[in-house]
């Protein structure tokens, strides 16, 4: 796959990575224990390309699994209190955590769980495999900051997902200020970069959203 430059190749490439892996055997808990043990192997880089996050979604279903650490269970967990990947990694083991507690007390075996489920410590839960819960995390946040919430999904097709991908061309606004002709060129931030506050828009995505 060539190298994922932007939101669009990105939507495709998760898209891609969902039909392939649809019938993964691994559970969304064990799914994000690896996303979490990936991720901190990348929490001094700041923000992340939208190819290496790919590689970080990708790579969760094939790295070797990690067992539930009973630590968890007591750690405070307030995400609203920290930033950046203090916040992802909080909000990441607290899935985990919500996702074990309801194993063990028998709710994610409910045949209706997909119309959503309160975990025990009272958070709502819609998606509960890997693949609803990225495609869920990805309808959101892989989005541009001026594409609308909910646009046609994409179309999947054997020359759609083989096109090269073209050299990224950074998107720039004109400003002029007061009428008096002057403009100064602005780069539009965010835009060619996966920040872990939007990563962590993207988990939350993933547990919540339909």
């Amino acid at each position: 796959m060539p190298q994922i430059q932007n939101v669009h190749h990105l939507s495709i490439a998760v898209a891609e990575l969902i039909v392939k892996r649809s019938h993964s055997p691994r559970t969304l808990e064990s799914y994000l224990i690896c996303l979490l043990i990936l991720g901190r192997k990348h929490r001094v880089r700041g923000n992340m390309s939208y190819d290496r996050f790919y590689r970080l979604i990708s790579e969760a279903f094939s790295a070797s699994q990690v067992a539930f650490d009973q630590k968890w269970l007591q750690m405070p967990i307030d995400a609203e209190m920290t930033a950046g990947f203090e916040a992802w990694e909080s909000t990441l083991i607290r899935q985990i955590v919500d996702l074990h507690e309801m194993k063990e007390d028998g709710r994610l075996a409910s045949k209706t769980r997909y119309e959503g489920l309160d975990s025990p410590r009272g958070n709502r839960w819609i998606n509960f495999d890997p693949c609803s819960y990225l495609e869920s995390g990805c309808d959101h946040a892989c989005r541009t900051p001026c594409e609308p919430e909910h646009e046609p999904e994409l179309e999947l097709s054997a020359a759609s997902l083989e096109v090269e991908v073209p050299a990224p061309t950074a998107t720039h606004v004109t400003a002029h200020a007061n009428g008096n002709g002057n403009g100064s060129t602005v780069k539009r931030s965010g835009e060619d970069t996966f920040s872990w506050e939007r990563f962590r828009e993207f988990i939350l995505s993933g547990q919540m959203r339909e």
